[in-house]
């Protein structure tokens, strides 16, 4: 898109039809990459080019709808409702492919905003519109029967639902193959409604492909894009994990395997924007090896085609002689080529599967691990409640132990302010020892070391200062260690013997803050700092001290083959920044 545009500015058109048009796809782009201010930008451009290109121009109706379309995604359905009305007016002729897809549109804005009794009479107007102009085998037809069988969905009438969504990933499997990212929602699509109807084997056997085809996103997806990029992206695609989780969670009693599927997926996905491209990309480019470096360029541009081309449908790719399956074979054909010339990229993956064995072969007798995921509440859509389940692997056990605490909101709030107050206040607290720890005490009793990796509120808690009533506290009955991702133990005992980082620290501490005077600063970190340093030089360290203007989060980053790695310093959450 960049380069057409260039092409036309180097033309001087840039008041021209093509340029508005080429304008309106990179916005669509950038609207379907989660760039939502991007996409903004380039669409309030495009409406004035609009204004010139004609009133009776139906390129000027798409653009408008399009404009629409992104507010309804932003979440501004004021915006986007009252666009919608005006183009109403505006449309004389109501027989026409962009009528089905103002009605699609709107249909789908009201039942978001629960205005839901014209909704059902708006799809299948749209549909018979669309039936009309393109058939029943296109795409454009294949989305509007797909709304309307999650409308029924939504509406619990799962008899009239089901017809619909098997048409609608019968005609995009069809039109624009399985590897489209619109087939994998058609199949999720099905696959929900399997689940509602507890058709949990029809129901497994298509969310399995769903969440496979998901991870091959991630990883074609991501080489390409750019850090804030992948975290747009990602806010698109998390929702599908959460919804895998809520279905594994009841489908756990009638399908164990279920569960290793759900550890599996959270250690490919945990932690998945932490994973960056620029330490491979450094190594390689720094490596002086020429070949190196230019099939790595190569591979980035394969990577980049590939993308574009899984959103053409069959027949795009048809009519341009295109064949997917051998630009798939030479990526990894380059892939192999790189990973047996760099062990950087060899060990790299984005969102890489450990099974659930390997993971379980790392734990000795005496040893659990615990996985806790925080799970958005979803029913037909989402609500603002949440849960918590703790995935316990230990030797012997084939599956995971499952434990559900579905008071999550409780857990997040009014439990965790006792906590807290008890912390600051130092009163003697048994209560939380019940609200975060007591359901799991039964699955790793007798064990002396446990692996904990930690998700939502748990950030919060230190484990450690959890007191049973009128016992102990957990600091003196289990060795607890936190992981970031339980995948970490697959790599733990490479880590631990790496030449490079036996003796070596880093300790960061006592920072400036730069400008914010909100902050507030804290003068015993600096004393922290220099006495773990004393202590670790004296026992033969190499340790690197970042204080004030040094403690920052590119020195930070740049920390690795390290043993020890000490931060002092505040830590603020999320929710807390925005109150």
């Amino acid at each position: 898109f960049e380069n057409a545009l260039a092409v036309i500015r180097s033309n001087k058109l840039e008041t021209s039809l093509p340029y508005a048009i080429v304008m309106n796809n990179q916005a669509m782009l950038y609207q379907c990459l989660g760039r939502y201010e991007d996409a903004e930008k380039n669409m309030m451009q495009v409406q004035e080019l609009g204004e010139k290109v004609g009133s009776k121009s139906k390129n000027k109706l798409r653009f408008i709808s399009n404009l629409a379309l992104l507010y309804q995604q932003m979440g501004q359905y004021d915006k986007a409702e009252s666009i919608y009305m005006k183009m109403q007016g505006k449309i004389l002729d109501r027989t026409t492919p962009e009528f089905a897809n103002l009605l699609n549109n709107i249909a789908i804005l009201y039942l978001i905003m629960n205005k839901q009794d014209k909704v059902e009479d708006m799809l299948k107007r749209s549909s018979e519109l669309y039936k009309k102009s393109f058939g029943e085998k296109s795409p454009a037809y294949a989305k509007v029967i797909s709304d309307l069988g999650n409308f029924y969905r939504y509406k619990g009438r799962n008899d009239e639902a089901k017809p619909l969504l098997e048409n609608a990933l019968s005609i995009r499997e069809q039109a624009l193959g399985d590897d489209h990212p619109l087939f994998a929602q058609s199949q999720e699509d099905l696959a929900i409604l399997y689940w509602k109807t507890k058709d949990y084997d029809n129901a497994y056997t298509l969310y399995h492909k769903v969440m496979e085809k998901s991870l091959d996103f991630i990883n074609l997806y991501f080489p390409p894009m750019s850090e804030s990029e992948k975290t747009k992206y990602w806010d698109l695609l998390s929702p599908r994990f959460q919804r895998f989780y809520n279905f594994a969670l009841e489908a756990a009693a009638v399908k164990k395997d279920v569960l290793e599927d759900m550890f599996e997926y959270r250690l490919a996905s945990k932690g998945l924007l932490l994973s960056s491209t620029r330490r491979i990309s450094q190594a390689i480019l720094s490596s002086g090896n020429e070949k190196l470096v230019n099939d790595y360029a190569e591979w980035i541009d394969l990577k980049e085609q590939m993308t574009k081309l899984y959103g053409f449908s069959k027949e795009e790719l048809t009519e341009q002689a295109i064949n997917i399956d051998s630009l798939e074979k030479e990526i990894n054909s380059r892939e192999k080529r790189l990973s047996e010339s760099s062990k950087e990229f060899s060990n790299f993956y984005f969102a890489s599967k450990v099974k659930l064995s390997e993971v379980q072969n790392k734990l000795k007798a005496d040893e659990a691990l615990i996985e806790i995921i925080r799970i958005r509440d979803f029913d037909q859509v989402f609500t603002d409640g949440s849960k918590y389940v703790a995935l316990i692997l230990s030797k012997g056990n084939a599956n995971p132990k499952m434990i559900l605490m579905d008071k999550g909101f409780d857990m997040e709030t009014k439990h965790y302010k006792t906590y807290r107050k008890s912390m600051q206040n130092r009163v003697n607290d048994e209560q939380s020892y019940n609200h975060y720890w007591a359901p799991l005490e039964a699955e790793v009793k007798g064990k002396k070391k446990i692996y904990v990796s930690l998700d939502g509120v748990y950030n919060q808690v230190n484990l450690y200062t959890l007191k049973k009533p009128a016992g102990d506290f957990l600091i003196n009955q289990y060795d607890i260690i936190l992981l970031g991702n339980s995948k970490d133990m697959v790599n733990k005992n490479e880590v631990s013997s790496s030449p490079n980082s036996g003796k070596k620290a880093i300790l960061i501490g006592f920072p400036d803050y730069g400008t914010d005077k909100s902050i507030v600063p804290l003068p015993a970190t600096k004393t922290e700092v220099d006495g773990i340093n004393t202590v670790l030089k004296s026992s033969g360290y190499n340790v690197a001290s970042y204080m004030q203007k040094d403690a920052t989060e590119k020195n930070l980053k740049s920390s690795h083959e390290t043993s020890v790695l000490h931060i002092a310093t505040h830590g603020f959450f999320f929710p807390d920044v925005e109150k």
